[in-house]
């Protein structure tokens, strides 16, 4: 019997070397491309217009415009600075989440910033304590 398995072994081909393990992937960022914003200006600009509502009531066009370009660029640099420290694009494609992060941002006490403090944002770093 031991003739038996010790021939049946030497029948195996040789075992081939076993190639290394391939190293894990790098952990990638929660989202590598920040540069796609969530919304287009224009998609963006209309929702801050109809979220504005009554607040513009009274304002020239022109002073309108200001406000809502104003608003699209702060808007973009804080979905991006959110986007970089980690939350998710679907929390932040709610729109009621938007609308929660427009109203901390541009209603205050439930009154429109006005355009002296709407600069002061938009010269601000994307992150910081608000005034």
């Amino acid at each position: 019997m031991d003739d038996v398995g010790a021939s049946s072994q030497s029948s195996l081909p040789p075992a081939e070397p076993q190639a290394p393990n391939p190293e894990p992937p790098e952990p990638q960022d929660p989202d590598p491309d920040l540069s796609h914003p969530l919304l287009d200006d224009n998609t963006r600009r209309a929702e801050l217009d109809e979220r504005a509502g009554f607040h513009f009531v009274g304002l020239s066009e022109k002073k309108k415009d200001k406000v809502l370009n104003a608003q699209v660029q702060i808007e973009r640099a804080i979905e991006k600075a959110l986007l970089s420290l980690g939350y998710s694009r679907d929390e932040l494609s709610q729109k009621s989440k938007r609308d929660e992060i427009r109203g901390f941002l541009f209603y205050r006490n439930g009154k429109l910033l006005s355009m002296k403090n709407i600069r002061v944002l938009s010269e601000r770093s994307p992150i910081w304590d608000p005034p």
